[in-house]
């Protein structure tokens, strides 16, 4: 079975062997639970498996300094998180007893005089620094949305008259985390471009004029962080006269499916948008 993070969340699977990425220690615990979670006989198990076994990946442990883990893991949890999780795995493999030694690891991967690798120093700090400059931005950025009640601390009433604190983006934030855009996805042709499927779209995207093109192309959007930049992506040139599509960016794929640009960006029918990175030295 493959699951996502759901596995955390009290989901009832008895599974013999997990195969997990790395988390911070509390969720990385959340999923051991999956493992032997039901009382069975020992011959219900597969022969070998008695006991449970997890394996952790998307971490490279070295010895002359921190862990490299997957260049994604750091958009989904904070890199120091990562790091105190990856100091009770090093010099693996270990055993620990789930649940009785729990509340100890996660104790031990939170504490902020816990011991971990004297060359992992220079690294938990800059991941510290990190963390910290990224709560500041997001309490600065709740400020924004936070209402003034000089007249009303007891009773709000009037509240709806109120402004926020600056009246701008506050309209389009729905969530906590990084803005996104849609992006239309289009072929280059001999002719001009057309749609995924193949539907001509015109030398300059003209053709979008007709409802069901440009609805066509709408459906072919993906969306992406805001703050990719995708080299070339821009609306095509006709659409400056239709409303629909005048701010809607375009990203222009040969019959390959791929855009040599920096990034490299490829669209597959089974992974969507693929952005390729060159690894850059750590």
């Amino acid at each position: 079975m493959v699951a996502t993070q759901i596995a955390e969340q009290s989901f009832d699977v008895d599974a013999d062997v997990l195969i997990t990425d790395l988390a911070p220690m509390d969720l990385l615990l959340q999923r051991i639970g999956r493992l032997h979670r039901h009382d069975r006989p020992v011959e219900d198990r597969p022969s070998g498996l008695a006991q449970p076994r997890v394996v952790v990946t998307g971490v490279s442990f070295r010895t002359d300094g921190p862990p490299e883990f997957c260049p994604s893991f750091p958009y989904v949890y904070s890199r120091l998180s990562l790091l105190r999780s990856a100091a009770l795995l090093d010099g693996g493999p270990v055993t620990w007893g789930i649940p009785s030694q729990v509340p100890g690891l996660v104790e031990a991967a939170y504490a902020a005089d816990a011991t971990r690798p004297s060359t992992w120093a220079e690294a938990l700090k800059g991941a510290e620094e990190e963390l910290e400059a990224g709560e500041n931005r997001r309490t600065a950025l709740a400020g924004t949305f936070t209402l003034d009640l000089p007249d009303y601390e007891e009773t709000l009433a009037g509240l709806h008259y109120l402004d926020a604190a600056n009246s701008g983006d506050e309209a389009h934030v729905v969530r906590d985390g990084e803005p996104t855009r849609e992006v239309a996805l289009v072929r280059r042709t001999v002719g001009g471009y057309a749609t995924l499927a193949g539907r001509p779209l015109g030398a300059t995207g003209e053709r979008c004029s007709v409802t069901r093109f440009a609805r066509e192309v709408l459906g072919d959007t993906v969306r992406v962080r805001e703050s990719e930049r995708l080299e070339g992506a821009a609306p095509l040139a006709a659409w400056a006269s239709f409303p629909p599509l005048q701010r809607l960016d375009a990203l222009v794929l040969d019959g390959a499916g791929v855009c040599e640009t920096d990034p490299r960006v490829t669209y597959d029918e089974t992974l969507g948008l693929v952005i390729e990175r060159s690894r850059r030295p750590r």
